[in-house]
């Protein structure tokens, strides 16, 4: 990791680019884009040799968090899963460049790139950091604690995260899909434009939390509406409305009293009475 720093920000941000590149090139129907990345990578780096002006210091965050979420995007795209984040919000790349409307109060970061997929941290304090774009997907993360900390386009999808802390996080737009969640702290959260898809959210802790545009499977949603309640103080929205739980109801069936007919004939295998 200690070969990603470099005092030079363009030769940092070039490297940053081409371990995402990398990371994902082991996808067979991602190849040709990858190898048009590189090239268009190649001029660009070309351009910025002849080029005097200067980057702003912590513009790598906001290249970093896009390719890592267009990245993570082709490769399920090329491996068949087609999961696909909410749409992001036009100015949600510029935003990533400005502190957390949370005020939170960070450790100081020492990776640029934080890739840590299959890794295992369990029960690791992870609070208050910045760990804006990092990568845990299929990380064992069972009980850590990230209170506090800046997870804007973080990625876990796949990962295993049971009863890990959020409380008073900043989550706008991070991936958690098909994750284990069960009986996790969301108190305070801002969690919007969030992906939940497929994941385990029962048990967990949501008041005052704001999950406004955030795309969560709807029984899982309708789950956290028995609970949920509060409001977030950064952002003023209500939780249950943030969660949409006045239109989710339970299937209950196309029976009379809320019941499946069932009769001699029914279904192929004629069980019925």
């Amino acid at each position: 990791r200690e070969a990603f720093v470099d005092p030079d920000p363009h030769r940092n941000d070039t490297r940053a680019r081409l371990v995402m590149l990398s990371v994902f090139a082991s996808a067979p129907a991602a190849r040709p884009s990858v190898r048009r990345a590189r090239a268009s990578l190649e001029r660009d780096t070309a351009r910025r040799a002849t080029s005097a002006s200067s980057r702003e210091p912590r513009e790598w965050q906001s290249t970093f968090a896009g390719l890592a979420a267009g990245c993570y995007l082709g490769a399920t795209v090329a491996g068949g899963l087609a999961v696909f984040p909410p749409p992001a919000s036009a100015s949600f790349l510029d935003d990533m460049q400005e502190p957390s409307i949370m005020g939170l109060k960070l450790k100081e970061r020492t990776q640029e790139v934080i890739l840590e997929t299959k890794a295992e941290y369990i029960n690791v304090d992870f609070s208050h950091s910045d760990l804006q774009g990092a990568i845990y997907t299929e990380a064992d993360l069972r009980g850590s604690d990230f209170s506090g900390s800046d997870l804007r386009a973080a990625i876990f999808s796949r990962a295993i995260m049971p009863g890990v802390n959020f409380e008073g996080s900043d989550m706008q737009s991070a991936f958690l899909d098909y994750v284990v969640l069960r009986g996790s702290n969301f108190r305070g959260v801002i969690a919007t434009n969030a992906n939940f898809t497929r994941s385990d959210l029962g048990e967990c802790d949501v008041t005052d939390a704001d999950f406004t545009e955030a795309v969560i499977d709807r029984y899982q949603a309708i789950n956290l509406c028995e609970t949920a309640s509060g409001t977030n103080k950064f952002t003023g929205v209500d939780t249950r409305e943030s969660l949409g739980c006045d239109y989710l109801k339970r299937y209950e069936g196309s029976g009379g009293a809320g019941k499946v007919a069932v009769t001699k004939g029914s279904g192929i295998w004629g069980g019925g009475k």
